[in-house]
């Protein structure tokens, strides 16, 4: 087994917001009187458009502060808990689809191994555009700039989902050239007691959750816990795989098309906050599980693969909207830990394939071929530690403008 623990790296980057092009992004625009918002309001209330650019929705995600998503410089939209709700997603990629200009599709070389976000026809392989985040605070693999290897959320926990369709790089980074979407968890206040669901659906399908959130001696308290057990959709059935060319070429039967994709799935997910004036804390995770490889990390079926993934993230944050007349104060410490384990059978037992010089698999410039009793078996492993330092300062002393200065640390 080989395990590669990723090097922390350091970055130390300032943002002036007035030096980037994203002025525009930051200014205010004019007072508007009530006529001109009664007119703004009757322009983006079609029936087609009122779900997602609403005039009672704001958002923080495009300009770094709260703004009426018709008032957003970007192309936005944002879904609540109550439209999540009503359309009955049971993951955030089923939620995304649902998106004007957003396509949610398996990745052209590893399939449902990593999900690409595509936005406005922007693709690639390992899709590291387009830049999530969980309250403000970016989810990614330091080596691949994505989500990693089936990543899954539920829904029950979200508050609501902003998307930003459009670079955003000036006030998130260089991660976020396509586009932005910002995962808003839900606090105590929202939850409001005790609540728990339990869903059972096809391919031997089970989810549940428990969550409990309130308030108690000035403390937002809330907690969640949720559940998913999937077995693979046998009717999705691969005809033929990279294998069964090699089969044909090499006379040889080991190839397991056609067959089933592996999609099992054993997930858990959870969240803890805490929250009382200025400051706030979140833990949240990931445990998963015996997660099937789909099509295979090479285009050959393996129904023996499977994928464990560890991920925890710790986030303190303290805003101060009063810390002087003119500027209001964010100070953000976050902390994020992932530990990935494969086991990848990349060609089954009894394959013959094309060796390189050096003994390792060389499809372009083989030197002869050699026969895998046991299959040609890869078992990676890394683990991503990333901390992450943030102060920020918005200043409201000019007319019609804010200027939004932030120092960084990672």
């Amino acid at each position: 087994m080989t395990h590669a623990s990723t090097p922390l790296t350091h970055r130390l980057f300032v943002s002036l917001s007035p030096l980037l092009f994203s002025v525009a992004a930051m200014a205010n625009p004019p007072v508007i009187t009530e006529q001109q918002m009664s007119e703004a309001e009757s322009l983006f209330s079609g029936p087609g458009e009122e779900d997602y650019y609403r005039t009672d929705a704001e958002l923080v995600t495009a300009t770094g502060s709260a703004k009426p998503v018709f008032l957003a410089p970007s192309v936005t939209s944002v879904i609540s808990k109550q439209e999540i709700r009503e359309m009955g997603a049971r993951s955030l990629y089923e939620v995304l689809e649902t998106v004007p200009g957003l396509h949610v599709t398996p990745s052209s070389n590893f399939g449902p191994l990593i999900t690409n976000i595509n936005i406005r026809g922007i693709t690639t392989a390992l899709n590291p555009q387009v830049l999530v985040l969980i309250n403000g605070a970016p989810i990614k693999d330091l080596w691949n700039g994505n989500l990693g290897h089936r990543f899954e959320m539920p829904v029950e926990m979200i508050s609501r989902i902003e998307v930003v369709r459009g670079p955003g790089s000036a006030i998130h980074g260089a991660d976020a050239f396509a586009g932005t979407i910002n995962i808003i968890t839900k606090d105590g206040q929202e939850i409001g007691g005790a609540r728990a669901g339990y869903r059972q659906g096809s391919f031997d399908t089970h989810s549940g959750f428990l969550q409990y959130g309130g308030n108690h001696q000035g403390w937002d308290l809330v907690a969640s816990i949720e559940a998913l057990k999937q077995e693979t959709d046998n009717q999705r059935i691969i005809q033929q795989d990279l294998q069964t060319t090699l089969d044909e070429s090499f006379g040889t039967q080991a190839s397991q098309a056609p067959g089933a994709m592996n999609l099992d799935n054993r997930l858990i997910n959870y969240h803890l906050g805490l929250r009382k004036d200025e400051w706030t804390a979140r833990l949240w995770g990931i445990r998963q599980r015996d997660a099937g490889v789909g099509v295979g990390a090479a285009p050959v079926l393996d129904g023996e693969g499977s994928h464990d993934k560890d991920i925890h993230n710790f986030d303190l944050l303290y805003q101060n909207q009063e810390f002087h007349p003119d500027w209001n104060l964010e100070l953000r410490f976050n902390y994020n830990y992932a530990d990935y384990v494969s086991r990848f059978n990349l060609f089954p037992p009894g394959a013959t394939l094309p060796i390189g010089a050096d003994g390792n698999l060389d499809f372009i410039n083989p030197v002869g071929v050699t026969r895998f009793s046991d299959g040609y078996i890869g078992h990676p492993s890394a683990t991503n530690r990333i901390y992450r330092n943030n102060i920020i300062g918005v200043y409201d002393g000019l007319a019609h403008h804010l200027l939004r200065l932030s120092v960084g640390y990672d």
